[in-house]
């Protein structure tokens, strides 16, 4: 089914929802948190709706506004006008489906067409990322399992802290991240698959005691820096769960203090009297309109940068109510701010830009550097290899998007152009073992599940062979880009890029041929990345690097050195050796294997 457009302008008037069930003629009023608006109904009659309102109802500025209901097999279309200016238009699939009118965006919805100016019609971020953006190494951590002091705990969701999760900088300093994305910090619960989850976040102005006191988290981000490791807070924009401390029974009202006690922060539309949940994700909304909501937002975000010196955030979603341009620009004045006391913070989301997003680039192409062009702005870009969200709503099994690809982790990410995000585990190609209280249900429970959220970090894994290669291959890649980080960056406005066209040398077919390419300082020294995919057997590649393209002297001689497999011999070879050079890139899946990452540099004088 097509989504629904989107558009963009000042915050929705009106929310209700509408029940389409077919031809006759319902009337469904909107909700508010008390009761109804008597002031406007929808009105269905065949194949028509109708947007009515009372007499005399604050709502009567908007005049009757009908529209025609339009099948097409499963897919029906809804578009109707209620002013001169404003229009309502949606897709959905003909049944009962629900639709929502809103600001916001809910798969099949209605959304509200809005042409005067607002904070929606944001274009970009206040400030300008941090320098130190371009060397990011982001290493996502769900805190309660990545490490288990006390085993699984008595409700299976993990016992991990800030305090044993501080116990283990040393292994992340020595694995060479720059980053940490701190998926859990504040009060939650276990609203999703049956599991505690920052996404199930009940307050975020609060620390979660399971995870420890705010010292704990202080000493936690002092450790973190100490051991040069940025620190990035999870962010969950739409809102908040109904009710604090357990999963939710959706019988009874709200019982989460913070709604009750702090109602101008949330759309009441997005639960009704009875309790029943309706707001996106079965949550309380947040109202980006309230100056209210806008000035507690602000300050807690900025308390974290102030006084937990973090250094930045990832902003789940945006996929509530308020459109996600509203959500973005709401963190202008925290950027703003922030900077103006001295910290300039990096900020990126999940679906929607701010200084980069989690899903730039999809790590797929074999070809990465046919389409490079260095741009002016928009300079990173992020890419992510193992998403969290592997397994939503799957049994147990294997999400992780590297298995031990030394092909895909280094030619993909770590020698990219872009930001490299990964999910704990990736690094030592770990067999995911879940939390026990983990089920496949989003909401109702159900057989145990495969959230790769929900996985838990045996350590005891690190010490088996596949592991342990693994790792060390990881460790490797990462030390490269640090060591190389003048040529091996994520700023793309600065970078540049050659394709290096290949063969392959022992193969009928070039399909599992990955195109190569080379990171290079003009006249200075270049980087050459060449991949195997293949967990079969080795392949010998004849490239053609082109130095004269990359600055260099065509008349030099060169020394070429293997960076990834320090034991190989390096060579001296003239600039015309270089259009023809053959190199054997051994099998993907083995330690040393799947990569050459060959550093190419005007020869000294002396052996190489």
């Amino acid at each position: 089914m097509a989504k629904p457009q989107e558009f963009v302008g000042v915050q929705a008037l009106i929310i209700c929802t509408v029940f389409v069930t077919g031809t006759g003629c319902t009337v469904i009023p909107c909700h508010n948190a008390t009761g109804l608006y008597s002031g406007l109904t929808i009105t269905q009659k065949n194949q028509q709706l109708t947007l009515l309102p009372s007499p005399g109802s604050s709502y009567a500025r908007f005049g009757r506004g009908t529209g025609n209901v339009s099948a097409n097999g499963q897919d029906v279309s809804v578009e109707f006008e209620v002013s001169p200016n404003l229009t309502w238009s949606g897709q959905f699939v003909g049944g009962c489906a629900a639709l929502f009118i809103s600001g916001g965006r809910h798969g099949p919805s209605m959304q509200l067409l809005r042409d005067d100016s607002g904070p929606q019609n944001w274009t970009g971020p206040a400030t300008p990322p941090p320098d130190w953006v371009k060397d990011l190494a982001i290493y996502e951590i769900a805190p309660r399992g990545f490490t288990s002091p006390n085993g699984v705990g008595p409700d299976g969701m993990g016992t991990g802290t800030f305090a044993s999760l501080q116990a283990q900088v040393p292994y992340l300093r020595q694995l060479g991240v720059t980053a940490v994305w701190l998926a859990g910090y504040c009060n939650a619960n276990a609203h999703f698959f049956s599991i505690w989850s920052v996404y199930a976040t009940e307050r975020p102005d609060s620390i979660d005691p399971a995870l420890g006191e705010e010292n704990d988290l202080k000493q936690l981000v002092s450790a973190l820096h100490a051991a040069g490791i940025k620190v990035f807070l999870d962010v969950v924009t739409h809102g908040v769960t109904f009710l604090a401390g357990e999963q939710e029974n959706r019988s009874i009202l709200t019982s989460n203090p913070f709604l009750a006690s702090h109602p101008d922060y949330f759309f009441h539309e997005t639960y009704n009297p009875v309790g029943k949940a309706s707001g996106k994700w079965l949550m309380a909304d947040y109202n980006y309109a309230s100056s209210t909501f806008q000035r507690w937002w602000q300050t807690t975000w900025l308390t974290y940068i102030s006084d937990f010196d973090v250094d930045g955030f990832r902003l789940d979603g945006p996929n509530g109510i308020s459109f996600p341009s509203e959500v973005m620009a709401a963190w202008d004045n925290i950027t703003r701010m922030a900077a103006r006391a001295g910290k300039q913070i990096a900020v990126f989301g999940e679906m929607e830009r701010y200084h980069f997003s989690e899903h730039d680039i999809a790590p797929t192409t074999t070809d990465l550097a046919a389409n490079f062009r260095q741009p002016s702005d928009n300079c990173f870009q992020s890419v992510m290899l193992s998403c969290h969200d592997g397994g939503f709503d799957q049994p147990p099994g294997n999400y992780y998007g590297v298995k031990g690809s030394r092909a895909r982790l280094g030619y993909s990410a770590i020698f990219s152009w872009h930001i490299p995000v990964l999910f704990s585990g990736d690094e030592a190609d770990l067999t995911p073992e879940y939390l026990p209280a983990l089920k496949q249900g989003c909401y109702s429970g159900g057989a145990p599940g495969g959230w790769l959220y929900g996985s838990q970090i045996n350590w005891t894994q690190f010490s088996e062979p596949r592991q342990a290669a693994m790792h060390r291959d990881t460790t490797r890649m990462l030390a490269i880009r640090k060591s190389e980080s003048d040529v091996i960056h994520a700023n793309a406005c600065i970078a540049h890029v050659a394709r290096v066209p290949a063969q392959l040398a022992n193969a009928s077919s070039s399909s599992a041929l990955w195109i190569p390419y080379a990171r290079y300082l003009p006249g200075k020294k270049a980087i050459v990345v060449a991949a195997n995919p293949s967990n079969s057997s080795a392949v010998q590649l004849t490239m053609n690097i082109s130095v004269t393209d990359m600055g260099f002297d065509k008349t030099a001689q060169f020394d070429v050195v293997d960076l990834f497999n320090t034991s190989a011999p390096a060579t001296r070879v003239f600039a015309a050796e270089l259009s023809t050079f053959s190199v054997l890139v051994p099998r993907d899946g083995i330690e040393l294997g799947g990569l050459k990452v060959l550093k190419v540099t005007p020869a000294s004088t002396g052996t190489p």
